[in-house]
C-alpha cells in the first residue's frame, strides 16, 4: 500500500530518476550499500592501505603514558638537583666564613639542613618513581622496535630490565640497548646516549664518593671538601636526568611518527568518487 502511493503521489519524482521500484523482499535482500563492498572500500584495499592494528595503538598509548610519566619525574629530580646544588654552596659558605673568623648564627646552619633533608627527601621520591617509569618505558619502546623492524637489534627487549641488575653487565648493556633504540629511531650520531650513559654512571660514582666524604667529615675544611664533591656529583646528575628526559622526548616523539613497517601508511588512499 506504501509503495502504491509512492506511485501515484510522486510518478514525475520516480521518472525523473529513472528508478523502479522493486518489492520490500527484494529491497531487504540486497547489500546495504554496494559503495562499501565493491567501491570505496575495494579500492582502497587494492592501494595497500591498512590502518594501524589495535595492538600498535595499545603500545603506542602506554608508551606515551610512560614517557610522560618519566618526563615529569625526571623534571623533579632535575629540581631537586638544582635545590640541593644550591644548598652545598650554601654550605660551603658558611663554612668558609667559619675558617675566616666569622662564624654564622646557628639557625643558618640549622635552616641549610633542614632545606637540604627536605630536597633529598623529594629527590629519593622523585626517583622511585623514575625507575619504573623508565625502565617500562625503555622495555615497550625496544619491542616496539623489535616488532616493526624484525632483525635488526641484536638484544632482546628483557635485558632493558635485565640489564641494569646484573653486576658488571650493568654498566654497559642498558647503552647497547639504548644505542639499538636511538639507531632505529634517530638519523643523526647517538652522542647523546653516549653523555648520558656516560654522565649516569660519574654521576653514580660521585654520589658515593660524597655520601661517603659527608660521613667522614670532622672539621670544617672535610665539610668544604663534602659540599664541593656533593655539589659536582648532584651536577652530574642534573645532567644525566637532562640527558634522560631529552632520549624519552625525541624516542617517543619519533615512535609516534613512524609509520607501521609494511603496513602501506606510507601511501595515502584516496577515497574515489561514488559512482552514479
Amino acid at each position: 500500500m506504501i509503495r502504491d502511493i509512492g506511485l501515484h503521489t510522486f510518478p514525475r519524482l520516480y521518472a525523473e530518476a529513472g528508478r523502479t521500484v522493486e518489492p520490500f523482499s527484494r529491497l531487504s535482500s540486497r547489500p546495504a550499500s554496494p559503495w562499501l563492498n565493491g567501491g570505496c572500500i575495494g579500492e582502497a584495499r587494492s592501494t595497500g592501505y591498512r590502518a594501524p592494528s589495535m595492538s600498535r595503538n595499545t603500545d603506542g598509548v602506554r608508551l606515551h603514558l610512560l614517557a610522560a610519566g618519566s618526563m615529569v619525574a625526571l623534571a623533579g629530580i632535575l629540581a631537586a638537583d638544582a635545590a640541593t646544588i644550591t644548598l652545598h654552596l650554601d654550605r660551603w659558605a658558611l663554612a668558609a666564613r667559619t675558617l675566616e673568623g666569622l662564624p654564622p648564627a646557628e639557625r643558618e646552619w640549622i635552616s641549610t639542613d633542614t632545606a637540604m633533608a627536605i630536597a633529598g627527601r623529594a629527590k629519593t621520591g622523585f626517583v622511585a618513581l623514575t625507575i619504573p617509569c623508565f625502565l617500562l618505558w625503555f622495555f615497550v619502546g625496544h619491542a616496539a622496535i623489535r616488532r616493526r623492524r624484525p632483525g635488526t637489534t641484536h638484544y632482546h627487549s628483557g635485558w632493558t630490565i635485565a640489564g641494569f641488575l646484573v653486576p658488571g653487565l650493568n654498566l654497559v648493556r642498558p647503552c647497547q640497548l639504548m644505542l639499538e633504540l636511538w639507531r632505529q629511531s634517530m638519523t643523526i650520531p647517538p652522542w647523546p646516549v653516549w653523555c648520558w650513559w656516560g654522565a649516569f654512571l660519574a654521576a653514580g660514582a660521585a654520589g658515593r664518593i660524597a655520601a661517603r666524604t659527608h660521613h667522614m667529615a670532622e672539621d670544617v675544611h672535610d665539610l668544604i671538601t663534602a659540599s664541593i664533591v656533593g655539589a659536582a656529583a648532584d651536577l652530574l646528575d642534573l645532567v644525566a636526568a637532562g640527558l634522560a628526559l631529552f632520549l624519552i622526548y625525541r624516542m617517543t616523539r619519533y615512535q609516534r611518527s613512524e609509520p607501521e613497517s609494511g603496513s602501506g601508511a606510507h601511501r595515502i588512499a584516496t577515497v574515489p568518487a561514488r559512482r552514479a
